[in-house]
């Protein structure tokens, strides 16, 4: 897989997820090289038009001795990289699409067609769809959820998911859905330009509650975002739209 994806990723906002046994269950050879592929493609969470994760069938190749590989480029602002290890760990990066499809009307649109209580501060280039996010954490856990179901993972009792969302020092929150307002213009101030969850999850603990961590990591993000007060019932809400498929 060419680096200049990864350096197109990298070079705006994105995520960065990994999942993977905690290290004391660690072992190189976990999965067979061969069986890496056919694994993701029966695991992938398939709620929406765009599966978690995308597998290009034209470009999934052997990245190393012990890994395969996956990208695409560009579709509707899509950008992704994923790499899966004979270990057991996936590892994915993947734009914040918001980044390459507002254009400078479509930002002015989101900027007048929310009616805040304060206006938004003027050099406002960045953007966070709430909803978005929430369907992203959520494919994010289903998706480990599924794999450490899998006989290859049966003797591992713990794992860590690792999530960073990249580039989002003023970037501002918002709804593609123009009937769905905001109090306020909400922006992220953290200076190190970053969101950060790092944790470890029994096994049982990851199935049986994998949407509530989801959620639990999206209000935290919001809240990171100056949005003090987001409603758990609404967002658990855009949750069940996405795993009932009701868009």
């Amino acid at each position: 897989m060419s680096p200049d994806l990864i350096n197109e990723i990298k070079s705006k906002g994105y995520w960065r997820v990994v999942i993977r046994p905690s290290e004391s269950y660690y072992k190189s050879d976990r999965i067979a090289l061969e069986k890496l592929s056919e694994i993701v493609d029966n695991n992938q969470i398939q709620l929406r038009g765009w599966y978690y994760p995308h597998i290009d069938q034209g470009d999934v190749s052997v990245s190393s001795q012990n890994s395969i590989a996956s990208g695409c480029t560009g579709f509707e602002g899509i950008f992704e990289y994923w790499e899966f290890f004979t270990s057991g760990q996936f590892a994915h990066l993947f734009s914040i699409k918001e980044d390459y499809i507002i254009d400078e009307p479509k930002k002015e649109q989101i900027l007048k067609s929310i009616f805040y209580n304060r206006t938004p501060p003027a050099d406002l280039d960045k953007f966070f769809e709430v909803v978005s996010a929430i369907y992203r954490f959520t494919e994010i856990h289903l998706f480990a959820a599924n794999l450490v179901q899998l006989e290859q993972y049966k003797d591992v009792g713990e794992f860590e998911i690792s999530i960073t969302i990249h580039g989002v020092n003023n970037r501002l929150l918002f709804f593609w859905d123009w009937g769905r307002d905001l109090s306020m213009p909400y922006v992220c101030k953290l200076k190190d330009d970053q969101i950060s969850f790092n944790a470890k999850y029994r096994k049982e603990d990851l199935i049986a509650k994998c949407n509530d961590i989801a959620l639990e990591k999206a209000i935290t993000t919001f809240k990171m975002f100056n949005w003090s007060n987001p409603s758990p019932q609404v967002i658990r809400g855009d949750q069940e739209r996405l795993l009932q498929r009701r868009f």
